[in-house]
């Protein structure tokens, strides 16, 4: 007998189920999608204790902390061309929301089919100090709290920016920077560095070599682009702030440690860094085995000017090695539901990228980003992409007497490799249209069956017996379409499975449908003869 299992299984949600029976995952963002979930348990309500009025107090008050310092320095002395020292603040709050609609394949991992509405909010410090005078201090103290809409799951081009941090159900604090930078004029013509975020104001040679360490996100220097690189402030889709088949190296809440340095004169600049990967795919810890773990980048800078209109091209290649599961290793082993973990070895992941913005007039602009990745090992801080296009256009609020407002429209094409699309794949096909294609949580096919799989990624046809456990997203009509589709198509029988009422609803083909309950044992003669299970140990912790 051959058992066919999920594909990309490999991460519980903390939702109760039995102990042997997983979800697939497809199109995970792969970011936070374990922070805030405590260990074994449900991730805790999206918002807590935490209201509205609670953060507006904790903003207010960290704003007031900011004009205090701010004002009792204002007869700081000016070093360099500029004041020493740098303060900022950013606070970002963002309300989504869709309405109902049909999503009849819809799992735990997938983007709910039914109306929701989240909110991310976050409250980020900039704080700078020149110690000596080409060495500058930076501490960045931030909070923020929430997700995206649906756990900030089920799309790879996911539309929050902020999600991909934000993914904790109360206010949590994060020092997302603290660096050192050493700045190395070359001598020449000087120019001067106005003060902002991450950014001492000072006069500084225009040919100068600049080395950063410490802990920092690695898109603070790389994959730049004038019109699409802030997610509070500018386009806010995964896929067109960053280029989205860079995996680049993070933790669970998008920052690393590593190593920049950067070599810049008037029209172009060179970047070469070296980052910190996590011990595992989103994982809060880094990985300290650095000959084994870490992502390189390079990158060059071309700027230049058509009159007085400025556009730049900034090509990279990257080269990322973590502990990473390979999708065609997990595709061939006959237990799919953990191959992917199973198969993590030390290995590579190339790829490459380029981002280019042109203006047009003084206040419009456009800009396209163009990503590729080898495709052949897990997405492991990022996004489910290996390939992406992105291209739009921006326009500033001058036109309109709102100089600081912005107007922007951009389009984006994603997609993964073969292998990668096998992983997150199910198994059946249930009939020649392919819009009959179907993810089981759990199914049975026998051996003589299950022998046409073995070049192929999917079985055409339905599962001798299809088990579904209901989560609580889950829309009834969804489920009764698949299991009516399941028992049209060939299936034996159907499980469906309620956790919370730890009961087994069981679906024949006959039409006819029955209950089991934590006393009752479960059978299924006509496909396995004499084999058995109690209901009680399906939902076994």
């Amino acid at each position: 007998m051959a058992p066919v299992l999920p594909k990309g299984a490999d991460r519980p949600r903390g939702i109760d189920r039995p102990a042997f029976i997983e979800r697939p995952g497809r199109c995970l963002p792969r970011r936070a999608l374990d922070a805030g979930v405590p260990a074994g348990g449900e991730p805790t309500p999206a918002h807590g204790p935490w209201g509205r009025g609670r953060i507006a107090a904790v903003l207010l008050a960290l704003l007031g902390t900011a004009a205090v310092v701010r004002a009792a320095d204002d007869s700081a002395p000016a070093a360099n061309g500029g004041a020493p020292w740098t303060i900022h603040a950013q606070s970002t709050w963002i309300d989504q929301g869709h309405p109902s609609f049909n999503s009849p394949y819809e799992g735990p991992n997938s983007f709910t089919g039914e109306s929701q509405s989240e909110r991310t909010f976050s409250f980020s410090l900039f704080l700078g100090y020149r110690i000596l005078a080409s060495t500058e201090l930076y501490v960045d103290p931030e909070a923020f709290q929430g997700h995206g809409l649906s756990s900030t799951l089920g799309m790879a081009g996911f539309p929050n920016g902020e999600g991909v941090k934000a993914a904790y159900p109360n206010l949590h604090y994060n020092t997302s920077r603290l660096f050192i930078r050493q700045t190395f004029g070359l001598g020449g013509e000087k120019e001067k560095v106005e003060d902002g975020p991450n950014q001492v104001a000072g006069n500084m040679d225009v040919d100068r070599i600049t080395l950063s360490v410490g802990k920092f996100a690695a898109g603070d220097f790389f994959d730049d682009n004038t019109y699409s690189h802030d997610t509070r402030s500018q386009f806010m889709n995964w896929a067109l702030w960053e280029s989205a088949a860079w995996d680049y190296p993070a933790d669970v809440v998008g920052y690393t440690a590593g190593f920049v340095a950067e070599w810049q004169t008037k029209d172009w600049t060179l970047h070469y860094g070296i980052f910190m990967e996590a011990t595992v795919p989103n994982g809060a810890r880094l990985d300290y085995h650095l000959a084994d773990a870490h992502g390189q980048i390079v990158q060059y800078d071309r700027r230049y000017s058509v009159g007085e209109l400025t556009g730049a091209l900034r090509p990279f290649v990257f080269w990322n090695q973590a502990r990473m599961g390979n999708y065609q290793d997990a595709v061939e082993n006959p237990d799919i539901t953990y191959a992917l973990s199973e198969s993590r070895a030390y290995r590579s992941k190339v790829g490459f990228g380029v981002s280019w913005d042109q203006q047009l007039t003084q206040d419009v602009g456009v800009f396209t980003r163009l990503s590729w990745d080898d495709g052949k090992t897990e997405s492991f801080a990022f996004t489910e992409v290996d390939r992406s296009l992105a291209a739009g256009l921006s326009m500033g609020g001058s036109s309109w007497g709102r100089k600081d407002d912005v107007l922007g429209v951009a389009g984006i094409v994603n997609a993964i490799v073969p292998s990668h699309q096998a992983y997150l794949e199910a198994g059946y096909q249930l009939s020649a249209d392919k819009r009959n294609w179907i993810q089981p949580d759990v199914s049975f096919l026998r051996n003589e069956r299950a022998q046409s799989t073995v070049d192929s990624d999917y079985f055409v046809g339905a599962p001798d017996l299809d088990i579904e456990v209901v989560s609580p997203s889950e829309r009834a009509t969804d489920l009764n379409r698949k299991v009516e589709l399941l028992l049209k198509a060939g299936s034996l029988a159907v499980w469906v499975l309620y956790p919370d009422q730890q009961e087994v609803r069981v679906f024949l083909p006959s039409g006819e449908s029955f209950r089991k309950g934590i006393g009752d044992t479960l059978s299924m003669p006509e496909l396995l003869p004499g084999w058995e299970v109690p209901v009680a140990r399906l939902f076994e912790d």
